[in-house]
């Protein structure tokens, strides 16, 4: 659809222009359930955002996977859109299909200045029993867990839970990515100083291999 193509890139113009011939154009709804407020939020622009929301795109319409604008913007845009979409009435406590609100989006972007925003609530749990300390270890945020609002406000077990459950999976792989670059740094280094190795005969003559 036209609104899709012009939001993706970035054509205020021709978006200000589909709106005014058309306004129901902001209401539409693409592949999966996204809607033009979704993608706008994906492309962080705020000025298409702000556009939409003048012609009444809803910032609590979910797509397919229960996702909501406002789930979009915790995670990925502002935290100035994140603002705008409650200061007209976005849903906080709006669940996705998997259970996570705006907190564990939120704490999946690592975004630290957003859970304060949101008022961090740490025993959220998702249909899984995932709270969004969970989330931010999977993904390693771990500045996260240097925030003293942010961990101050969790129990310890939830925090121990995490670290050892989520971080722990985390280590595994930087772990065996260090070890892979460690084996081709080696092995990248022997080819190099045996191609260049210098040998002497017992007459002193220089050889090279």
């Amino acid at each position: 659809m036209a609104v899709f193509d012009v939001v993706m890139n970035d054509k205020i113009q021709d978006l200000q222009d589909l709106l005014r011939s058309d306004p129901r154009c902001a209401k539409s709804v693409g592949w999966h359930g996204m809607s033009p407020l979704h993608q706008a939020v994906l492309k962080n622009n705020q000025e298409m955002v702000n556009l939409l929301l003048q012609y009444d795109a809803s910032v609590n319409q979910p797509n397919a996977y229960g996702e909501t604008p406002l789930h979009f913007a915790c995670q990925m845009a502002s935290l100035h859109c994140v603002h705008k979409f409650v200061e007209v009435g976005a849903d906080l406590k709006a669940e996705d299909a998997a259970g996570r609100t705006c907190i564990h989006h939120a704490a999946k972007g690592g975004s630290v200045s957003k859970l304060h925003y949101l008022r961090f609530a740490p025993d959220e749990r998702d249909s899984t029993n995932t709270t969004p300390l969970h989330l931010a270890a999977k993904y390693a945020h771990w500045k996260l867990f240097s925030d003293p609002g942010i961990v101050n406000c969790s129990r310890i077990s939830d925090v121990g839970e995490t670290l050892e459950a989520m971080g722990q999976d985390v280590y595994v792989v930087v772990l065996f990515f260090i070890n892979c670059f460690g084996f081709l740094y080696i092995l990248f280094f022997k080819i190099i100083t045996d191609g260049g190795t210098t040998y002497y005969s017992p007459d002193g003559r220089a050889l090279h291999r």
